[in-house]
């Protein structure tokens, strides 16, 4: 079995076990239910007027453009939200399936498959695309997106930890200051969540499990 969770995934128990604590606590709850996309920032800042160069984790030299508008992001969509970015298309395991509790802010937007097929990457003829991971740019699929557009690969050092990966989605978005601004909003809600849920249950640990066939995350 394999064991995951996303940062965004954590954050949405978090606000839902806050909300429970609350009303045990007969205490008024926090009514914003969303993931870590609640401290969205504003436009885009200064660094994004022009063209940059930066290095992603496999060391390739991606000249990121001047505000970009068609972004493909698959499975980075919290960050882009959180961002206040939408993206041209969204993460879909099939028709349908997708991060439901986004769909707030993404209805509406085309899915595109998790794998992220050449053709269907084309068809949105997007002006930038961040990879999540290697694992996505292995053998020569990091060549074949980079010929559709400028690709960004985050890498397994930062991906693995959501506040990394935020803050590096920013420094592609040009939006470095919304992601810290994100993370220090998302760490005092956490703290004021944690001392709720002490007064309201004290010692008592809990553990959310998202069970999908034979997969638990």
């Amino acid at each position: 079995m394999k064991f995951k969770l996303k940062g965004s995934l954590l954050l949405v128990l978090l606000m839902s076990f806050t909300v429970l604590a609350s009303a045990c606590g007969d205490k008024a709850g926090n009514s914003n239910t969303t993931d870590s996309g609640a401290a969205a920032g504003g436009n885009s800042t200064a660094d994004t007027k022009q063209e940059r160069v930066l290095t992603d984790a496999l060391g390739h030299e991606v000249k990121v453009p001047a505000n970009p508008q068609r972004i493909i992001a698959s499975y980075l969509e919290d960050h882009l939200l959180t961002l206040g970015v939408k993206p041209v298309a969204q993460w879909s395991t099939g028709k349908g399936s997708v991060q439901y509790y986004l769909q707030d802010q993404l209805n509406g937007i085309p899915e595109i498959s998790y794998d992220l097929p050449y053709e269907a990457v084309m068809s949105f003829t997007p002006d930038l695309i961040i990879l999540s991971s290697a694992d996505m740019a292995t053998d020569d699929k990091y060549e074949q997106y980079s010929k559709i557009a400028p690709t960004y690969v985050v890498g397994k050092e930062k991906s693995n930890n959501w506040r990394e990966e935020l803050k590096a989605v920013g420094e592609v978005l040009g939006k470095s200051k919304e992601a810290e601004e994100a993370v220090q909003t998302y760490d005092k809600k956490a703290a004021d969540a944690k001392e709720q849920l002490q007064k309201a249950i004290g010692t008592h640990t809990a553990a959310a499990l998202w069970v999908t066939g034979k997969d638990i995350y």
